[in-house]
């Protein structure tokens, strides 16, 4: 709350999502003076494969009643319990509804899929993207409630492989009936790894893949020629990875002027080569 204000924005909607899910802490929360307000939002989780706890249960009606916004999503670890893509899409999907139906959520992330044995490939391994996206189209058509892919990358801001992921989730996903929101890399080890010309960056991309109106295959097609680029990074063994010059990059105070909050060149070069990667594989910005 301290922070918006400074920025100049007081009434920014939030999103409480907290780190310790207990009851206590989310009841606590729900405070108009210090805490979440009726117009800002809390994200209730639960584990994988539709199982929901009791903090969840018991800090739900709190919040109902209360009157803030409730933000959940489906989601499924593809090789665990569902085993591959098809019963991965189910039980994603199956997910997304029951917090629907328990938490009544205003919208969700769209319904997503993990991969169990490397987490940093969500979004990039063609099963996981089949089984999500399905899940994705399916509760576009029959849930009457808002749903955003939440795009994330394995490399670090300040990366050129970063800003290529974010164009080939958010070019992917557009077809299926999703909103964009980004989000940090997937297994962030320091802080402030995202940037507003990220964001920027996403927003044009997703605009474009609306406005042209692709096809699912289309879109699929487009986005399967960004990942070419970056699907060498994932040849690494995982522990290699984040000490890797493919997959380290800068926060948000390297990249960007701290007295005037303007990107550096550095920063605008890697947004300008995005642009580019992205126009030549199909898309027009």
């Amino acid at each position: 709350r301290d922070s918006i204000t400074e920025a100049g924005a007081p009434g920014k909607h939030l999103m409480f999502y907290c780190i310790s899910p207990t009851a206590a802490c989310y009841i606590a929360s729900m405070n108009p003076d210090y805490g979440i307000r009726k117009t800002d939002a809390i994200r209730f989780t639960h584990l994988t494969e539709m199982k929901i706890e009791d903090n969840s249960l018991s800090a739900v009606p709190v919040a109902l009643n209360y009157g803030c916004f409730i933000q959940s999503g489906g989601f499924s670890f593809l090789g665990g319990y569902a085993g591959g893509p098809e019963g991965v899409a189910i039980t994603t999907l199956a997910s997304a509804i029951g917090d629907f139906i328990v938490f009544r959520s205003n919208w969700q992330w769209r319904p997503n899929t993990f991969p169990l044995k490397d987490p940093d490939k969500e979004g990039k391994d063609p099963e996981v993207v089949w089984s999500a996206n399905l899940a994705t189209l399916a509760f576009a058509r029959n849930i009457p409630a808002p749903q955003a892919l939440l795009v994330v990358s394995g490399p670090e801001s300040g990366n050129l492989f970063r800003y290529l992921e974010i164009a080939s989730n958010a070019i992917s996903v557009v077809p299926f009936g999703a909103h964009l929101q980004l989000c940090r890399p997937t297994v962030p080890l320091r802080e402030n790894l995202m940037t507003p010309l990220e964001a920027q960056f996403l927003g044009e991309v997703g605009r474009a893949a609306a406005k042209q109106r692709l096809k699912r295959e289309e879109a699929y097609e487009i986005s399967r020629k960004l990942l070419k680029k970056t699907e060498h990074l994932y040849n690494l063994p995982i522990k290699e990875r984040k000490k890797s010059h493919l997959f380290i990059g800068k926060p948000f105070e390297e990249l960007y002027d701290m007295k005037t909050l303007r990107p550096k060149d550095e920063e605008l070069r890697l947004y300008e080569m995005a642009k580019k990667s992205v126009v030549e594989s199909g898309l027009h910005l």
